[in-house]
């Protein structure tokens, strides 16, 4: 951990303070009078409804993924229903994502450079972010963890390791359980360096892919099998459209369930 924050502590700090001064633009921070937007009033209400007992896509119906409704379920939970649970949760989300921005740009340009860089994009986002609760915000953490150890890779040529196998596996789930349309970073990388150990005759590499494989069928496992829960109490097209496309991808000695 020392070795990854380095000697930029002060730098985060002020990452930190920029993250804070953005999000008070949401109508979830504190004190706010702006009226929440109409998604993400839908995401508090489902989150509320299943805290109360009911069934997400069987009681209340919505067409976003799992996992952010339980980002809102856990916040209001932790925070006894309060709004700025899910403001605070916005905070730490845009600051680890903001982190891994400034990894990755550290790459290309020195800490003051790499810092303004970061600190400009999270501005042209204020936009966005200004609305609270989108599923845009909650999947940058994970997208810009994955750019960062794409672009490790590319850069230094070094093995991936078991562990960011996992990280990319695992950050593509939750990002597919957000919005399955966000998955950009992993499908243009995946065929890029799918194509570059191909060309260069890097087996090994290759063999690392099937453990990249299996970590992701096993993740899209869980998510599958969540919706096949759903499934049996309201069977609705998109969820068979999903069981159907994805059937061959989860069919692992871990999964031997039909859909």
């Amino acid at each position: 951990m020392k070795k990854f924050i380095g000697k930029d502590t002060f730098l985060y700090f002020i990452l930190f303070g920029v993250c804070v001064f953005i999000l008070l633009q949401s109508p979830l921070a504190p004190f706010a009078k702006n009226v929440i937007g109409i998604d993400s009033s839908v995401f508090i209400y489902s989150a509320q409804q299943i805290l109360k007992g009911q069934l997400m896509y069987k009681d209340i119906v919505d067409h976003k993924g799992p996992f952010l409704y339980l980002i809102n379920v856990a916040a209001l939970f932790i925070f006894n229903k309060n709004y700025i649970g899910i403001w605070i949760f916005e905070v730490i989300s845009l600051f680890a994502a903001s982190i891994m921005m400034y990894k990755t740009a550290r790459f290309f340009a020195g800490k003051i450079p790499s810092l303004l860089a970061v600190i400009s994009s999270i501005f042209i986002l204020v936009i966005c972010l200004g609305r609270g609760n989108i599923v845009e915000e909650w999947a940058l953490p994970y997208i810009s963890m994955a750019l960062y150890i794409f672009v490790d890779y590319l850069k230094r040529s070094k093995p991936l390791s078991i562990v960011r196998l996992f990280i990319l596996s695992f950050t593509f789930v939750l990002t597919f359980m957000l919005r399955a349309n966000m998955i950009a970073v992993w499908a243009g990388f995946g065929i890029v360096l799918l194509l570059k150990w191909i060309v260069g005759k890097k087996y090994s590499e290759l063999s690392a892919t099937s453990c990249f494989s299996h970590y992701l069928r096993y993740f899209l496992y869980c998510r599958f099998s969540f919706i096949s829960i759903v499934r049996a109490h309201c069977p609705m097209p998109y969820i068979s459209c999903s069981n159907s496309i994805c059937l061959n991808i989860i069919r692992t000695p871990v999964c031997s369930c039909q859909f």
